[in-house]
C-alpha cells in the first residue's frame, strides 16, 4: 500500500507542485483557499489544493514551502460531509491507510510527539473549501481519480471471499 499522509516540499517555480510528468502524473482540479484538518487538529491556515491524477497536494499559503500530499492509493474513503455535528464545516472527509497506532485510536495523542506532528499516523483528513458550494464538484474528481487508482490488493480479497463463500456453509463477517 502507498505510504499516508507526507510532508511535501517538491515546489516548482511557479508556486505549485512539481508534478511527475515523466510517470504521466497530470493536474485535474485547483482550489484556492482551501484548509485541511489533519486528524482531530484544527484546520490549517488557508492554502492551495491540487488534485492530480495520483495524489492530492495541498501547499500553505502562509507558510511557502509547506505543504502536504497523499497518494489516492492510501486514501481509503472519501465522502462529502455536511453535518455540523460530524465537524463543523462541510468538507470532504477522507479517511487514509496510516500506521499502527494511529490518531484516532491513540485518542488523538500518538500523531504528535515532542510538538511535531506525525504525518504517517494521521489517518483522517477533511479538506475545507472556501465555497462549500464546490464541494460536490471535489468529490466527482476524488471519484474519478480512485477510478484511476484501484487498490491493486482488491481483486486478492475479493477473490479469497468468494472461494470462502463457495466452500463453506456458514457465515463470513468481515470487522
Amino acid at each position: 500500500m502507498a505510504a499516508g499522509l507526507q510532508r511535501f516540499t517538491d515546489i516548482a517555480g511557479e508556486g505549485g507542485p512539481r508534478l511527475d510528468a515523466a510517470s504521466g502524473e497530470e493536474l485535474l482540479r485547483v482550489d484556492r483557499a482551501a484548509s485541511v484538518a489533519l486528524g482531530r487538529r484544527a484546520p490549517e491556515p488557508p492554502g492551495t489544493l491540487f488534485v492530480t491524477n495520483r495524489r492530492v497536494i495541498w501547499l500553505s499559503e502562509t507558510e511557502k514551502g509547506q505543504g502536504y500530499a497523499v497518494d489516492f492509493l492510501a486514501i481509503t474513503l472519501h465522502a462529502v460531509s455536511r453535518d455540523p455535528e460530524a465537524y463543523p464545516s462541510p468538507c470532504i472527509y477522507t479517511q487514509i491507510d496510516a500506521q499502527d497506532g494511529s490518531d484516532e485510536e491513540a485518542g488523538g495523542s500518538d500523531s504528535e510527539a515532542n510538538g511535531e506532528l506525525q504525518l504517517a499516523k494521521i489517518s483522517e483528513m477533511r479538506i475545507i473549501l472556501s465555497d462549500p458550494g464546490q464541494l460536490d464538484a471535489l468529490f466527482d474528481v476524488f471519484c474519478h481519480c480512485a477510478e484511476l487508482n484501484p487498490d491493486p490488493n482488491a481483486g486478492k480479497y475479493v477473490n479469497h471471499i468468494s472461494y470462502l463463500k463457495k466452500s463453506s456453509s456458514t457465515s463470513l463477517v468481515l470487522s
